[in-house]
């Protein structure tokens, strides 16, 4: 018997994508490209409004700078936080990203930490900056929280190590994906992400909602039953993302499968 356990996510910032938020990483001058290897206390996923003060890397945080860049030149005379300079940012963020993490797309999308893009203020805007950061953040504690987790004092390459990954792909402990929490793959578990779907193009438009369940659902069906090992009885799960994250560069979905290994 097959058994689907249906996992919708929709909004920027839920698990497994990336998210946007407000803020400098510095309380001081905002104008200068920031620098990579910072890291931050951003505390929320829905930080927006709030400045991620500085901290050493040495204490807790939540957040690290793996990259900053500066918008391309056609996009200089665009509004502050535009929804093309958003998408943009939110691009080049999500592509670096599984590089600085020493591994593909399909497994950075399966781990405990996800990425948030980062502006100048509205007044260093205004003087002329015109740069984005790209923040690894320890992502969402479970999937319905806005409390991020904790990162290593040192981000870059954490999924390269095959022991270590481990430690940093994500599982969930609880009835279903949407419903549990969100737990490393060492602890006991309920649900594992196992797999992703690449749903199209970076130039392709959005397939719309319909569409995207529907290739996700039964791509997830296939390859969970064979992550398995074919099995007669199997649950699984899925996460889609909608059209926001879609314009954001995210083509992919996430299966689950419900096993405790």
């Amino acid at each position: 018997m097959l058994r689907a356990a249906i996992t919708a996510s929709i909004a920027a910032g839920t698990l497994l994508s990336g998210c946007t938020a407000g803020g400098t990483g510095s309380s001081g001058d905002d104008t200068a490209l920031p620098k990579t290897g910072v890291c931050h206390r951003v505390e929320k996923v829905d930080a927006e409004a709030v400045t991620a003060p500085e901290v050493s890397c040495s204490s807790e945080h939540d957040a690290q700078t793996y990259y900053a860049g500066a918008l391309a030149s056609a996009l200089a005379e665009t509004s502050y936080r535009s929804r093309a300079a958003e998408a943009a940012a939110a691009t080049t963020c999500g592509a670096v990203f599984p590089d600085h993490l020493g591994t593909d797309l399909s497994t950075a999308m399966r781990s405990l930490v996800t990425w948030r893009v980062f502006w100048p203020s509205r007044k260093a805007w205004s003087d002329g900056a015109r740069w984005f950061g790209c923040d690894v953040i320890g992502g969402p504690r479970a999937p319905l929280s806005q409390d991020l987790a904790a990162l290593p004092e040192d981000t870059e390459g954490l999924l390269a190590d095959d022991r270590a990954r481990e430690r940093w792909l994500a599982c969930v402990d609880g009835p279903s994906v949407s419903e549990g929490s969100k737990v490393p793959c060492t602890r006991a578990h309920d649900w594992r992400a196992v797999t992703t779907i690449k749903l199209g193009e970076p130039t392709a438009d959005y397939l719309g909602d319909t569409e995207v369940v529907a290739r996700t659902e039964d791509f997830c069906a296939s390859s969970v039953k064979a992550w398995l090992g074919y099995p007669d009885d199997f649950e699984f799960g899925y996460t889609w993302f909608g059209k926001g994250a879609w314009e954001g560069g995210n083509r992919r979905s996430v299966c689950w499968a419900k096993t405790n290994r």
